[in-house]
């Protein structure tokens, strides 16, 4: 597999390896086919913690991508994570603003002109 470059329009942050191979997956089981280069694929930015995550949502958000996605664990009081999320959206000054609350045991999704979602 080629991973998609970091030119990418396309931008998804996670925590962590797992969370990327996760994503990886869950595309290929959705039939979109990962390992096609001529397709729009998202550079997946791995942060490594919640605590290194959180600068790259703010420099992420100011950049010029068409698209970004940002999943975050939440097994760990996800309303701070996801309140967290929504001052470095405000910080970033982001038209991106999430406004959804998440539940225990869910990701946080939020994408740059889609709203927001979680589950």
């Amino acid at each position: 597999m080629v991973p998609p470059s970091e030119e990418s329009p396309f931008r998804l942050l996670v925590e962590g390896t797992d969370d990327c191979h996760s994503v990886i997956n869950l595309m290929k089981q959705l039939d979109f086919d990962w390992d096609d280069t001529t397709k729009r694929r998202p550079f997946i930015q791995r942060s490594g913690g919640i605590d290194k995550l959180l600068p790259a949502v703010s420099v992420t958000l100011k950049g010029t991508y068409e698209r970004i996605g940002i999943i975050v664990d939440a097994n760990s009081d996800p309303g701070a994570r996801w309140l967290k999320l929504q001052h470095r959206a405000h910080q970033a000054r982001s038209s991106c603003h999430p406004h959804q609350t998440p539940t225990e045991r869910s990701s946080l999704v939020v994408v740059r002109g889609y709203g927001s979602a979680s589950g």
